[in-house]
């Protein structure tokens, strides 16, 4: 080919069957190019906006099944809340009973926190409220450091059983052998009882 020759002239020399391939070979390298440069894109974008499309969808049919359920869950979650506060009342049949299992409670919680306990008496008649819970007044006396003082309280507020301290008298005590303070301290507390509710103990 001439250099001079422009392409057209060129293609003109050409024989039929030359330019038929030319014309395929053009025709398949344009093909390509709007492939790579429009087409695969815009698939990339629609298959993206497809797949986001159906997480909205999905979270709209759970978001309606919630509606759905919602009665059955918040009947289910307050049947929850009054199973845990039936397991945190203190137990027994009786005021007696639960009176009795309220001071063996405190005895554990002494020995636990390693003070002296000096008495633990049930000092008043149980007293219903208006909820249909009762609560024991009970009197704690004991003799300990302060390590130990905050080791009960912790166990009282923190334990299994409902106890509502009322009141707490601190006092100073003798100074031990290993010059520690020892504190005497007394607790008026409740023991929350449902006579409703224990049917079944």
């Amino acid at each position: 080919m001439n250099a001079s020759a422009s392409p057209s002239v060129w293609l003109a020399s050409r024989s039929p069957r030359e330019r038929r391939v030319l014309a395929a070979g053009a025709i398949a390298s344009v093909a390509i190019v709007v492939l790579a440069l429009g087409i695969l894109p815009f698939a990339r974008r629609w298959e993206a906006r497809r797949a986001s499309i159906e997480v909205a969808v999905e979270r709209v049919r759970r978001f309606e099944a919630l509606v759905r359920e919602e009665p059955r869950l918040a009947q289910e979650l307050e049947e929850r809340r009054r199973l845990a506060q039936i397991g945190s009342l203190v137990d027994g049949v009786t005021p007696p009973v639960a009176a009795s299992n309220v001071q063996s409670l405190l005895q554990q919680y002494a020995r636990e926190s390693g003070v002296k306990l000096d008495r633990v008496d049930v000092v008043g008649e149980p007293k219903p409220s208006d909820d249909g819970l009762t609560t024991i007044p009970v009197q704690l006396a004991a003799q300990g450091d302060i390590h130990g003082l905050v080791a009960l309280l912790g166990r009282v507020y923190g334990g299994d059983k409902l106890l509502l301290i009322d009141d707490i008298a601190i006092g100073t005590g003798a100074m031990r052998g290993d010059s520690v303070q020892v504190l005497t301290f007394t607790l008026r507390l409740r023991g929350v009882w449902a006579p409703l509710l224990q049917g079944g103990s």
